[in-house]
C-alpha cells in the first residue's frame, strides 16, 4: 500500500488511523500552513530571508556536519547562513537543533516564532515528560545543503515523527518493519567498517529485494508534512536548501512499539557487558545483582537515551495527566491534550495495562534492583486502577 496522501482539512480524526495502523502518510501544505516560521523566515517570493534569520538567531552556535567525511563542528549559525547566501557549503548539514528548546529557554513563545503544536501531535508522552522532568526536548531543525543526505536510520526510542519542509524538497525512503532484521546487517556490517549506509549506492538486485520486503520512496514537497511510523527505518535525501522542522513524540498508540525497542536494547547491553557481570559475580557471589542491575541502567540510559526508570516515569506522567483530578506536583509545560486529540481513556488502559504485566514478570527483576522503579511501577498499577474506576 503506498504512502497515503491525506486532503484537507486533517483532523485528529483523519489522521488516528496511521497512528494505530503505523502506516506512512502525507499530509498537504494546508496542515501548517498559519505557522510563523513560513512568514518570517521567508520573502513573499519564497526565497529565504537571510537578514531576518541572521539577526534572531545568527549569533547561535550549531552543529555542522560535512556529508562528504561525517566530521561535525560547531559553527555560528551566521557563518553557515554566509556561506550559503554565496552558493557555499553544499555539502553542510545543520542536524539535530533544538532551535524550539533554546526559544523556549530564553523566555520566548515557540508558538511566535516557529509553529503550533497541532491537535495530530499534542498528544505527546515524550515532550510532556521531558519538558516537566529535563532540560531536554524532541524538536529539531534541520538544515541542509544541496548535497546532503541523512543516511538509513530508524528514530530516536524507535518513536513516531512528523518533517515538514519549510523550504526545498526531500526524496524519502521508507522501509516497514519487515526490512528492520535485514537492514540491522547491514548497518553492523557498515558501523564495522566505521561507514554509513547510504541506499542510493545500493546495487539493483538488492535494490529489488528490499522492494519486494516493502521499500518505498516518497517524495515530499515544499511545505508538505510527513509522518514517519514508529520503528520504520529510513533515509532522507535533500533537494537543494532544505529547511525542515521535525517533532518526535510517542503516546499510547506506539508504546507497544517503544516498549519491544527497549526490550532488545536492554538485552544489546547485557551481551556487551557479560563480562562484567561474570566479574561481579565472582567478587560478591552473595549480592552481585544490584550493582548490575545499575551498571545495565546507566550503560542503556548512556546508548540508548534513557532506561527503565525514565520509560515508567513518562507513562506514570501520562496516566497521571489523564485525571479530571491530578496531583498539584503532575506539572508540566506541554499543551493539555483536549478530548478530541487523543485516544479512549479506555484504549490508553488497554495500551498500558499488558506491557506493565510483562515487565513485572521479566526475569531480570529489575524494579527490584533499581533504586525508585518498584516504586514509579506501583504508582504506575495504581494511576490504571484509577483510570479503570473512571472509564467504568
Amino acid at each position: 500500500m503506498p504512502t497515503a496522501r491525506l486532503s484537507s482539512p486533517v483532523t485528529y480524526a483523519h489522521f488516528a488511523p496511521y497512528l494505530r495502523s503505523n502506516y506512512p502518510a502525507l499530509l498537504p501544505p494546508s496542515a501548517t500552513e498559519d505557522w510563523p516560521a513560513f512568514e518570517l523566515w521567508f520573502n513573499h517570493d519564497c526565497s529565504i530571508n537571510y537578514d531576518y534569520l541572521r539577526a534572531q538567531y545568527g549569533q547561535l552556535k550549531v552543529q555542522a556536519v560535512d556529508c562528504g567525511n561525517w566530521e561535525a563542528e560547531q559553527r555560528g549559525f551566521g557563518e553557515v547562513l554566509d556561506g550559503w547566501e554565496r552558493g557555499a557549503g553544499a555539502r553542510v548539514y545543520v542536524k539535530d537543533w533544538h532551535l524550539p528548546l533554546i526559544i523556549r529557554d530564553a523566555g520566548r513563545k515557540v508558538e511566535d516564532e516557529l509553529y503550533q503544536v497541532s491537535d495530530l501531535v499534542v498528544d505527546d508522552w515524550m515532550n510532556a515528560y521531558y519538558s516537566a522532568c529535563t532540560k531536554d526536548d524532541f524538536r529539531f531543525v534541520y538544515l541542509g545543503g544541496p548535497s546532503t543526505f541523512t543516511p538509513l536510520h530508524r528514530d530516536v526510542y524507535s518513536s513516531y515523527s512528523i518533517s515538514t519542509n519549510l523550504h526545498g524538497n526531500k526524496t524519502w525512503h521508507l522501509f516497514p518493519p519487515s526490512c528492520t532484521s535485514k537492514l540491522q546487517l547491514l548497518l553492523k556490517a557498515a558501523e564495522r567498517e566505521d561507514k554509513v549506509v547510504d541506499v542510493r549506492l545500493w546495487k539493483e538486485e538488492l535494490r529489488r529485494e528490499f522492494e519486494e520486503m516493502g521499500m518505498e520512496v516518497v517524495e515530499q514537497g515544499a511545505s508538505e508534512t510527513i509522518f514517519i511510523p514508529s520503528g520504520w527505518y529510513h533515509q532522507v535525501t535533500n533537494h537543494g536548501l532544505t529547511f525542515s522542522l521535525n517533532h518526535n513524540w510517542a503516546n499510547s498508540h506506539n508504546l507497544p512499539t517503544l516498549y519491544s525497542s527497549m526490550c532488545l536494547e536492554n538485552l544489546a547491553v547485557r551481551e556487551s557487558i557479560s563480562d562484567v557481570k561474570e566479574l561481579l559475580m565472582k567478587r560478591h557471589p552473595d549480592n552481585w545483582e544490584k550493582e548490575w542491575e545499575e551498571c545495565v541502567g546507566d550503560l542503556l540510559e548512556r546508548s540508548a537515551g534513557w532506561n527503565w526508570t525514565t520509560f515508567w516515569s513518562m507513562i506514570r506522567l501520562a496516566l497521571q495527566s489523564l485525571d479530571p483530578q491530578p496531583s498539584p506536583a503532575v506539572t508540566s509545560g506541554w499543551p493539555t491534550t483536549p478530548p478530541h486529540a487523543g485516544p479512549s481513556i479506555a484504549f490508553v488502559v488497554s495500551q498500558v495495562s499488558p506491557l506493565l504485566d510483562t515487565f513485572l514478570m521479566r526475569v531480570e527483576n529489575e524494579r527490584k534492583w533499581t533504586t525508585g522503579l518498584e516504586d514509579i511501577s506501583s504508582e504506575v498499577k495504581g494511576e490504571l486502577k484509577k483510570l479503570k474506576g473512571l472509564d467504568s
